[in-house]
């Protein structure tokens, strides 16, 4: 049973209406053997009818489908037919709705309002014309009424069928849109399947490829560029990669140059460091042996300034001394000058004395004179008057000589106030150097006791370097070891370098392998 529907289902929409109206052939043979029709008329006529309707499967045009509804149609006008005069005939009508259903299977509103208007002229032109053809009955009347109340179910059922033939025909334009479309996206599937699996066993060649160079490249060799070309969609990925490793090969070629100047600098930063650290070794014994010079300094200038402090309290003494002498100087000037104005006073008098003595000795001349005009009594007047003009020439030549003395006193007064003066002028020259002496001398101390000061600040500062120096010589060890150890270290860089396999070979540190 189910392989039987599963053949019904495989079959076309005009062999379904012909396979209906094979089913109503039984009917036929069972009507005319009910009937007692040897001849069968029934059964030969529906037979032929469906010989008709075989045949035109045949046809590949549109008339195929009306050929069908006629044959179907007119099956069922004989099967009415041959029930003439029989109670049954009305019956018969049913099988004019189930045939019109089966022709709607065609999907064809055209065939199928050909088929309701051959069952509308049928009925009507049989019951004008042969109502016994159609109806049991022979009221022309009541034929009508039939007739139009099978009009109006035939124009009902066609109408119900006609809608669903365009619903099927639009649903089926949509399944055949849908199964159109279906094929092309299926068609579509199967071509990206293809290009899947194409793109997939490229993929599969590529990635293969890829992962011969990758594990080149993570054994360290570098020369593991892609050169064959690959499909287009990873031609892309082949250049980033020879990219890449281009630039890994450039950065390890500089890493590797930078390697070796850095185990270049460490070996010449080690050489340094040694010779720092000997030389600030060296500096630390020489700056230990300049604090004790400072503190021999230090201590010979404190002595310098004690020295300089006395040699300044003897200039004081000095200058005191020499100020005192000034002032013995300046008294004895003063007594000069007194005895100057005192000779200047005697010889003013003595000056007065020789005026005196000169008028005396005019006097006594005159006298003399007169005592001679006088005679015999004025002879004493006139030795009197020569005494006294003895005296007065005596008195003036005494005075003379005074004069002469006073002048000479004068002129050695002069002299020797001179020559105090002078020795006044040297003391205060003296005073002033013993005073500019004293100054500098304090100044020396003052200066001596800064520098003394200095010194011991100096003193101080140099044990700080020395300390420091001696720390620096401490760290100037460690920074060697330190360049040691980074020489150590540039080696093993040189070394992990070394296991590259770049192209041509030709780098820093392979040469600096092949050197060493």
């Amino acid at each position: 049973m189910t392989k039987l529907l599963s053949r019904v289902r495989g079959l076309s929409e005009p062999a379904l209406v012909v396979l209906l109206g094979l089913m109503l052939l039984p009917v036929f043979l069972a009507t005319d053997l009910y009937l007692g029709r040897t001849t069968m008329p029934g059964t030969l006529a529906a037979s032929a009818l469906m010989a008709v309707a075989l045949l035109s499967l045949r046809l590949r045009s549109g008339l195929r489908d009306y050929v069908l509804a006629t044959a179907v149609l007119a099956e069922v006008m004989v099967l009415t037919a041959d029930y003439q005069m029989h109670p049954w005939q009305i019956d018969t009508h049913m099988v004019y709705f189930v045939m019109l259903a089966g022709v709607s299977v065609l999907g064809r509103v055209g065939v199928m309002l050909y088929a309701a208007g051959i069952v509308a002229v049928h009925h009507v032109s049989l019951t004008l014309l042969l109502p016994a053809a159609v109806y049991p009955s022979t009221d022309l009347i009541e034929n009508i009424m039939r007739t139009a109340l099978h009009a109006g179910i035939v124009v009902m059922e066609t109408a119900i069928l006609t809608m669903a033939i365009l619903q099927r025909n639009a649903f089926t334009r949509s399944i055949e849109e849908s199964r159109e479309l279906l094929a092309d996206e299926s068609h579509k599937a199967a071509a990206a399947q293809a290009r899947a699996e194409a793109a997939a066993q490229e993929t599969r060649d590529v990635v293969a490829q890829f992962n011969h160079h990758l594990h080149r490249l993570a054994d360290r060799d570098l020369a593991c560029a892609i050169d064959a070309p690959m499909p287009e969609a990873f031609e892309t990925l082949r250049h980033d990669f020879n990219r890449a490793v281009r630039q890994l090969e450039e950065a390890l070629r500089s890493a590797g140059s930078k390697a070796v100047s850095f185990e270049e600098e460490a070996q010449a930063l080690e050489a340094v460091t040694g010779d720092l650290s000997s030389r600030s070794e060296r500096q630390a014994h020489e700056l230990s042996a300049a604090t004790h010079s400072m503190s021999d300094i230090t201590q010979a200038l404190n002595a310098t300034a004690d020295q300089a402090s006395t040699a300044s309290e003897r200039a004081s003494v000095a200058r005191q001394s020499a100020e005192q002498g000034g002032a013995v100087t300046n008294e004895a000037i003063q007594a000069m000058n007194l005895i100057e104005q005192s000779s200047s006073e005697v010889g003013k008098i003595i000056d007065l004395i020789d005026d005196i003595s000169f008028q005396t000795n005019l006097l006594a001349l005159n006298a003399g004179v007169e005592a001679a005009r006088a005679g015999e009594s004025g002879k004493g007047f006139a030795v009197v008057a020569a005494e006294v003009r003895q005296l007065a020439q005596r008195t003036s030549e005494a005075a003379a000589g005074v004069k002469t003395l006073i002048l000479d006193s004068e002129a050695q007064v002069t002299n020797g106030a001179r020559l105090v003066n002078e020795a006044g002028a040297r003391l205060s020259s003296i005073v002033d150097e013993v005073s500019a002496v004293s100054g500098m001398i304090s100044e020396i101390r003052d200066e001596s006791r800064g520098q003394s000061g200095g010194m011991s600040d100096l003193s101080q500062t140099l044990a700080r370097l020395d300390s420091e120096t001696q720390d620096t010589a401490g760290l100037s060890e460690e920074m060697a070891a330190m360049g040691l150890r980074l020489r150590s270290h540039a080696r093993e860089l040189l070394a992990e370098m070394g296991a590259f396999n770049l192209e041509g070979e030709d780098t820093p540190a392979a040469s600096h392998r092949k050197s060493a």
